[in-house]
This record gives structure tokens, C-alpha cells and sequence, in this order.
């Protein structure tokens, strides 16, 4: 491995932790958004707690592979310092929940907000932890 390989893969499982961090901090306002539906997105005979827990699991077991796999990589790859290439990365992160909206809309909708989303907060959460650092 040369010098540049070594520095993508230390990149990489910062980006990686990071995608981590804002994929739950994001399941878990989809878990309250499932809470506040009023029985539009699960029946409203469920209780409260089931219905978080429900959103919350969804949205990690259909995003995690994605964040991990695609969207962390493309990341690592599409951002040098601080610069961004936001097109190609919003194209990349949207795309599994174009996919997903053929298999649930409800999700799928929720997968295009959070692609985007989950990218922003995982762009602010390194730059905050190397301010720390200094």
C-alpha cells in the first residue's frame, strides 16, 4: 500500500464512525416521526414505545449498508480537506432510496430525506471532532 491508500483507509473509518453517529442520531427522529404520524406510517393501536422502536429499526436495518458501503466511501473518495463534491455525493446517497421506493413509498420517502441528511451531519461531525482536537 502506498501513501495515498493508507490515508483513504484512515479517512474512511472516521467517515465511517461519523456516517454511524448521524445514521442513529437520524433513526432516532425517524422513530419519533413514526410516534407523532398518528397512525399514518403504523397502526395506532401499537403502543408509543413499539412505534419508536420500530422506526428506529427500520431506519438502521435499511440504511446501514447503504451509509456504510456506499455513501461513506463516496465520501472519503468525493472530499479532500474542505472541499466537497456535493453533486456526485447527493446522487449517490439518494439512490438507494429511488430503489427503495419501489419496494415501500413510505420508507422510500424517508430513505430520500435521510441520504442527504445523514451525509450532511456526517460532513459537520469530523470537522467538529478535529476543532476539539486542536
Amino acid at each position: 500500500m502506498n501513501g495515498t491508500q493508507i490515508k483513504f483507509w484512515q479517512r474512511l473509518w472516521r467517515v465511517q464512525l461519523a456516517g454511524l453517529i448521524s445514521l442513529t442520531a437520524f433513526a432516532i427522529g425517524v422513530g419519533l416521526l413514526f410516534v407523532l404520524d398518528g397512525g399514518i406510517l403504523t397502526p395506532s393501536s401499537t403502543p408509543s414505545a413499539d412505534i419508536f422502536v420500530l422506526g428506529f429499526l427500520l431506519t438502521l436495518y435499511f440504511g446501514i449498508v447503504p451509509a456504510m458501503l456506499l455513501g461513506a466511501p463516496a465520501y472519503t473518495a468525493l472530499s479532500s480537506g474542505d472541499k466537497v463534491q456535493w453533486r456526485p455525493l447527493l446522487v449517490t446517497v439518494v439512490l438507494p432510496g429511488i430503489a427503495m421506493l419501489v419496494m415501500n413509498r413510505a420508507m422510500g420517502l424517508i430513505a430520500i430525506v435521510g441520504g442527504p441528511a445523514v451525509l450532511c451531519l456526517t460532513h459537520l461531525l469530523p470537522r467538529k471532532w478535529s476543532q476539539r482536537a486542536n
